[in-house]
């Protein structure tokens, strides 16, 4: 015969059953992104009504103080990542037009994998505030600066050319901003994907791993409707 399950036992199964469902469901984000966020975030919130009403069953009082915890732990897996890892950040500014647009909802990994050309990260500088711009090149790198074109590799990458890179052409004469180094251990070059209206490694140099705070996997915005956009691409040599 199965033993009956006192109040705190039931609470705490609850809780462990909804964290794990979170925990799985959060793969399934991961790979189709934030449309299955709110699908995720929808079922969790019936399976919160539905556990409620069977702690209700045990007690009134009880039943009130799981659904406000059990919705607060939702609320923060939505706003900080308690859950699902992700933290959520509002875009400030053109600098990645149309990529990203102002007031867009961006997700960060705040524990990226191999950060490699094409990829948004989210980094901070010394003023405190964050910024998000895509890698173009990582240490080890070669970068030319030409008439405010930035060339890795002596290939210049841009999303007005589908990302597919342009080759430096050797008698193109630099009438303007021309310098040419190469990116030491650590060090990463990044740029707004609207190269005309964004402040980025062509005017306070390369960014530091240190100062990395995740990779922004993907954005949500009312100009693409309910799903999300993948941010990263794949630079294509010509």
């Amino acid at each position: 015969m199965l033993k009956k399950l006192s109040l705190f036992e039931v609470v705490i199964f609850n809780f462990l059953v909804l964290f794990i469902f979170s925990y799985v469901v959060n793969s399934y984000v991961m790979a189709f992104g934030f449309l299955y966020e709110l699908i995720s975030i929808a079922f969790i919130l019936l399976l919160i009504i539905f556990q409620t009403y069977l702690v209700f069953k045990r007690g009134k009082l009880f039943a009130g103080l799981y659904f406000i915890l059990a919705l607060a732990m939702l609320l923060f897996s939505i706003r900080v990542g308690g859950i699902n890892g992700y933290i959520s950040i509002a875009a400030d500014g053109i600098s990645s037009y149309p990529t990203i647009t102002h007031g867009d909802l961006a997700f960060v990994d705040p524990k990226p994998a191999k950060l490699t050309p094409g990829r948004f990260i989210l980094f901070s500088r010394d003023d405190g505030r964050f910024y998000a711009k895509r890698v173009h090149g990582v240490p080890g790198d070669d970068i030319k600066i030409c008439n405010h074109l930035v060339y890795v590799n002596g290939y210049h990458y841009s999303l007005a050319n589908n990302w597919v890179g342009r080759l430096f052409n050797e008698s193109e004469r630099c009438s303007s901003r021309q310098s040419a180094f190469t990116l030491k251990a650590n060090e990463y070059f990044v740029l707004g994907d609207n190269l005309r209206g964004s402040i980025d490694s062509r005017h306070f140099g390369p960014v530091n791993l240190s100062s990395v705070k995740g990779e922004v996997l993907y954005k949500f915005g009312s100009r693409y409707g309910a799903n999300s956009i993948f941010l990263e691409v794949s630079f294509k040599p010509e």
